[in-house]
């Protein structure tokens, strides 16, 4: 059965819309229930139900449901503020009470306090247990017990559950209504009980599901607010910087000329030294700065895996030791997102790759079709990382480079990149065999609504072969 899918600018909206669309589901079955047990006992059982009236009651039921119906129609492509939550809760409680009333009509003209269907108060306590805040449930409680203690003394008797025997009723006749007396409360009770669990199992799923995704939205979220302070502190820092490293800059090579013109070698290579580290920080600062930036700005278009893979490769230093293996679904598989930033992080996890694997050895990049997604696999042949490495190797910062090749910004970008897209980034990794960097990316919907089963992969190919 399929969960709903609501706009969820609030946690608490969202939980009580959600309430109120399983309660308007659980009342469409509610009314086809009565109009079959109605069926049933009054045609199939040939028992004297007030037809007429007990199906006026149903279809008022039948005709508040569809107005509910239509307001959640209405409500799923809105935004409401947090105190829509507080109408949402007093429309669920009103629905309850107007249930209860119902069915305590509907006891009225079937029997009473003898209508095995009577445990169905129950069902009502339970569902304003479940849906309504503490005061609001005892508050439906409550209606239900004077209900009952209505239709206990109140009713319209039915024959077949013992009301009205003439005195010369014989033992097989009380026996026979004793009878179904007894079934219909093996009946009401297996319907109570299996509407109770269909209903509080399927609610609780969907909740946890909405909890599930309401975590992952804000998990996203946190991401993108560190990214952006990453950004700012990044283009902060190699603003503030800049105009001192400059003239750090400027004074070393002053010094650098000065000691060169009068014969002091010592004292330029000094001077030199530290211009030249006066103008690696300056790169340092502005690769932070770029890498940090290009990743949050840039608009998402549509790209194919094959000719993107080729061309990303192809600007590496080393291409001709990477190996693409693309089965026949991935390759032309279209893919909507950051095009400079997608291979901006491709390209840093084949530059770890190649550095972490031996000279000589190639880099495999694997790509191929799991449903709506492709997948990549960078497979290097290094040493592996050790389990305290790899559980920290996409953390912001963190690098075993020493700042020297980088700055431990790679692999965090690429996950948080990924994950703003909806896939996934995954590592694994093996002492003494290797590390393979896993990128999940989702693909366009009709491609995936096209794409043909995957049989068999292409053999590895270098970027250079046709």
């Amino acid at each position: 059965m399929p969960t709903a899918h609501w706009p969820s600018p609030d946690a608490e909206n969202a939980r009580q819309r959600l309430n109120l669309y399983w309660l308007v589901r659980l009342r469409w079955l509610a009314v086809l229930g009565q109009v079959t047990v109605v069926a049933v006992v009054g045609l199939g059982m040939g028992v004297s139900l007030p037809a007429m009236y007990l199906l006026s009651l149903t279809g008022y039921i039948a005709l508040t449901n569809a107005v509910l119906q239509g307001g959640l129609r209405l409500m799923r492509d809105r935004v409401f503020s947090s105190g829509f939550s507080r109408r949402v809760t007093w429309t669920i409680a009103a629905v309850v009470a107007f249930d209860v009333l119902m069915l305590t009509g509907l006891l009225y003209g079937s029997g009473g306090r003898d209508n095995p269907f009577a445990i169905f108060y129950l069902v009502h306590v339970v569902l304003g247990a479940v849906l309504l805040p503490a005061r609001l449930a005892w508050g439906v409680t409550l209606l239900c017990v004077l209900g009952y203690a209505a239709v206990f003394h109140v009713y319209v008797p039915l024959p077949e559950l013992g009301h009205g025997h003439p005195p010369g009723a014989g033992p097989t006749r009380l026996q026979h209504d004793m009878n179904l007396h007894v079934n219909g409360m093996f009946v009401a009770i297996a319907l109570a009980s299996v509407v109770l669990v269909t209903f509080v199992s399927r609610l609780s799923l969907a909740l946890r599901q909405q909890d599930r995704n309401l975590s992952r939205l804000r998990d996203r979220e946190a991401l993108t607010q560190h990214a952006h302070a990453l950004a700012a502190f990044a283009a902060g820092a190699a603003h503030e910087l800049g105009s001192p490293l400059t003239s750090i800059a400027i004074t070393a090579r002053e010094l650098e000329r000065e000691a060169a013109r009068l014969g002091e070698e010592e004292f330029s290579e000094d001077a030199s030294v530290i211009r030249q580290e006066v103008e690696r920080c300056r790169r340092i600062l502005s690769r932070i700065a770029l890498d940090a930036g290009t990743r949050l700005g840039e608009e998402p278009s549509v790209l194919t895996v094959e000719p993107w893979l080729r061309e990303v490769v192809a600007d590496l230093p080393e291409a001709d030791r990477v190996r693409l293996d693309l089965a026949p679904a991935a390759r032309a598989a279209r893919i909507s997102g950051p095009i400079i930033a997608l291979g901006d992080a491709l390209r840093s996890v084949l530059r770890n790759a190649l550095q972490a694997s031996p000279r000589g050895e190639s880099v495999d990049v694997r790509a191929r079709r799991e449903g709506p997604h492709v997948i990549l696999d960078v497979v290097d042949r290094g040493h592996g990382m050790a389990p305290d490495t790899l559980a920290r190797a996409d953390e912001p910062f963190f690098t075993t480079r020493g700042g020297a090749d980088g700055f431990g910004l790679g692999l965090y970008l690429t996950r948080m990149l990924l994950q703003d897209m909806g896939g996934r980034f995954e590592l694994s990794s093996t002492q003494g065999e290797g590390t393979t960097v896993r990128l999940v990316l989702p693909c366009l919907d009709d491609d995936v609504a096209a794409a043909p089963p995957e049989t068999r992969s292409t053999p590895p190919q270098t970027p250079g072969d046709p």
